[in-house]
């Protein structure tokens, strides 16, 4: 292909991603000046929120303080739950204070009202904006300086959230240590928890590593895996999904929400990078599928999540999970059909083992590859699947290299043709 024919399709591709940006409409549940950021088009948020808000759905954001006075955040259900504070048992909003600041984006991402103050008043919608969220504050208020929050805070945190009968718990954080118990008390209790895989640098983080819990990675807008992302190094031993170990990824780099500088300003769709702002954004999904189906249990809803990623089957690796969330996928099949087990307890090759892919009202086993660890760390970085998001360009990339061939043999038909006219000619 020459040149000039290269950059038609180069242009096109970017065309294709550009449209794809473009197509979803207005949340119902989001003002007309809504933000559309490609996350939220990506997911294609507005068509899942045609069918589900995620409203009946309570998800515990436990973390450091929120500001509910944030222009984005006006109008949304949130309630409080506990707080750490040495004088005060109940969580409280933090109006223009910046310890808020990262709390605050969490909330956002997951019940945004769709106005801020961007361009024109436009703010973040967030994946299930009619659902509740209850604020868990584990930060204490720096006017207080006698006590700090410590591990065995946040394990009474998770304890009132499991008391309070939540259906998700959404953590955004990491190196939290003490939490085995509690975790396994939300796994027994059917709540889903889901928490940030961990930081640049080190391997999957606690509570993330504990089993059962969803670990998320973060990936960008053309489902590339984060370059911040924990390493895990795969081995061939079983010991290995002892350490944690990748349960989904999700958009999560520039990743428009908000954010709050040091004088506690807020500014809608600031962007942010990592599995924080990923985690928020699949217990957001997560909610969206409970309030769809509010008779599946919480096992079931991360069994749905795994069998129902953007590539459609059934798969893992070190650089993905299972693959890139998808709620279209999920909302196209029923999580009731799963059995009450939470799969995330014994690894993820015996998760693949126990639980194959899933057809309409059950399992149907299918032949297994080779996923061993080992085998996993050289997958590629396709390995999450093509998200929908990128369909557009991969049909168009595939359609490219079908026409190469068709064009040559055109060029190559062309001039045997004209060959033997000047033969017949005789010239």
């Amino acid at each position: 292909m020459s040149s000039t024919a290269l950059r038609r399709v180069g242009v096109a591709l970017t065309a294709a991603t550009m449209s794809v940006a473009a197509m979803a409409g207005t949340s119902p549940a989001a003002s007309a000046k809504a933000a559309e950021p490609w996350w939220f088009s990506a997911l294609r948020l507005s068509d899942a929120h045609q069918k589900t808000t995620g409203e009946g759905v309570t998800v515990a954001v436990i973390d450091t303080a929120v500001d509910t006075k944030v222009p984005d955040l006006e109008g949304a259900d949130i309630e409080f739950g506990a707080a750490c504070e040495p004088n005060d048992t109940r969580s409280k909003p933090r109006i223009g204070d910046p310890v808020a600041n990262h709390g605050t984006a969490m909330s956002t991402i997951i019940v945004g009202q769709g106005r801020g103050n961007g361009l024109d008043e436009a703010g973040i919608t967030g994946a299930a904006p009619g659902a509740t969220v209850r604020f868990y504050n584990d930060e204490p208020d720096p006017r207080q300086t006698d006590q700090d929050c410590d591990e065995a805070d946040t394990v009474t945190l998770f304890d009132r959230a499991i008391s309070d009968g939540v259906d998700i718990i959404n953590y955004s954080a990491t190196s939290s240590f003490g939490l085995e118990g509690v975790i396994r008390q939300a796994v027994d209790a059917g709540i889903v928890v889901v928490a940030s895989a961990g930081k640049p640098g080190e391997g999957i983080s606690s509570p993330a590593s504990i089993p059962g819990v969803v670990a998320v990675y973060a990936v960008d807008k053309n489902a590339r895996p984060w370059k911040g992302n924990p390493h895990m190094e795969p081995t061939n031993s079983a010991e290995s999904w002892k350490f944690g170990f990748p349960v989904v990824s999700a958009p999560g780099v520039d990743f428009p929400a908000g954010a709050m500088d040091k004088n506690g300003t807020w500014t809608s769709g600031y962007s942010r990078t990592g599995t924080s702002d990923a985690t928020a954004l699949v217990s957001g999904l997560l909610a969206l599928l409970k309030s769809a189906h509010p008779k599946a249990t919480g096992n079931q809803l991360i069994q749905h999540l795994i069998h129902h990623t953007s590539d459609e089957k059934l798969d893992w690796n070190v650089r993905y999970g299972f693959g890139i969330a998808s709620i279209t996928e999920m909302l196209r099949h029923d999580p009731t059909t799963w059995p009450d087990v939470n799969p995330l307890l014994k690894g993820p090759e015996q998760a693949m083992a126990d639980f194959p892919a899933a057809g309409e009202g059950g399992q149907t086993p299918a032949p297994e590859p080779d996923r061993s660890p080992a085998s996993a760390a050289s997958d590629s970085d396709e390995g999450g699947g093509t998200p929908s998001w990128l369909w557009p360009t991969a049909i168009i990339g595939a359609l490219a290299i079908i026409a190469v061939p068709m064009i040559a043999r055109r060029r190559t038909t062309e001039s045997d043709t004209t060959r033997r006219t000047a033969e017949e000619a005789g010239s």
